[in-house]
């Protein structure tokens, strides 16, 4: 399964129309509330901690992780960097 899954990303091609970049410092937090956007969406982790919640379902990420929101899809994040 996971094999398939990165064989559908083998072609994947994309371009970068807006970025951003968030820092948040050691002993803060920072949270959003639920939203969802209509296009996709990269999250890159430089540092710390944080849980993004996709459609309801819960992933932990650290440093050097990536996380793929697709369009449409409801979700939100914590950034903790008390760690």
């Amino acid at each position: 399964m996971k094999y398939s899954y990165d064989m559908n990303l083998f072609n994947l091609n994309v371009t970068c129309n807006k970025y951003s970049y968030l820092n948040v410092r050691a002993g803060e937090e920072w949270r959003t509330d639920s939203y969802s956007f209509t296009q996709n969406k990269f999250y890159y982790i430089t540092e710390g901690h944080c849980t993004i919640t996709i459609d309801g379902k819960e992933f932990k990420g650290k440093k050097n992780d990536w996380f793929f929101i697709p369009a449409g899809k409801e979700y939100h994040y914590v950034i903790d960097n008390s760690k």
